[in-house]
Formats: C-alpha cells, structure tokens, sequence
C-alpha cells in the first residue's frame, strides 16, 4: 500500500507540499479531495488499486433495516443516500466532515469522474451512480 501513495503523491507533483504535515495516505486524501476530474487513467488505476485494499478492513455488515448513526461509508448495504450539493461532485474540502465529502474519499475519484462525464454530456439523471469503493 505504501508504494501505491507514494507513486499516487509523485504523479501529483507539486501539489505535495500543499499538504505538508500529513500522513502520505492524508496527503492523497487531501489531494484528491481538492483535485476536480479528470485525472489520467493511471491515477485512477492506482486509486483503485488503495482502495481496494482499504474496502476490505473496513466493512461492518448490516442486515435488516435499521437507524444507523456512524461512518456509511463502513457499511455493506446495497445503497446509501447522499445528501449532496446540487453537482453531486463534492465539497473539494478536504477533511470537511459533510457526507458528500465523506462518500467521495470513500468511492475515490472515479465516482466524480463519472459525474463530471455526464453533466458534460446534458445527462441530468445523475443521481443513482455506482458507488464504486463505498
């Protein structure tokens, strides 16, 4: 996972010392955060490849309906509901504790770069989107 950061803050460049003082994985948390779509296919090909790793420790299972109070973006549930602003492609602020924020660390870049794709296009009915890593 290290060598994934790492060569993830590299393609970055010069926007590293915009985080200076983090974590490596707070640094890509942050840049990406604030980065808008599109970002090259290798980028996102090592994104996935973070967070995939990631996704593995940190499901909590939940059958039946219930309330839940906590991090959505833990659980194994079929859909989440985002309450988002009305682009859908995050605050750009990262560490904000909104829940659009929180869904896009979560899913990775590719969700926004799906959004983006379609609102480029006209398509208006981005509002039931894969959640890629969530």
């Amino acid at each position: 996972m290290t060598n994934t950061i790492e060569e993830i803050l590299t393609l970055f460049g010069h926007r590293k010392q915009m985080t200076s003082g983090l974590t490596p994985r707070e640094q890509v948390k942050a840049i990406l955060t604030s980065t808008p779509p599109p970002l090259t296919e290798r980028i996102l090909v090592l994104t996935d490849e973070l967070y995939l790793e990631e996704t593995t420790e940190r499901k909590v299972v939940i059958s039946d309906g219930i309330l839940w109070q906590g991090d959505i973006t833990t659980l194994q549930v079929d859909a989440i509901v985002n309450a988002a602003n009305s682009q859908l492609l995050g605050c750009f602020h990262p560490f904000h504790k909104c829940i659009d924020n929180a869904i896009h660390s979560a899913a990775g870049p590719r969700l926004s770069t799906i959004i983006l794709s379609g609102q480029r296009q006209g398509i208006l009915c981005h509002y039931l989107q894969c959640g890629y890593h969530v």
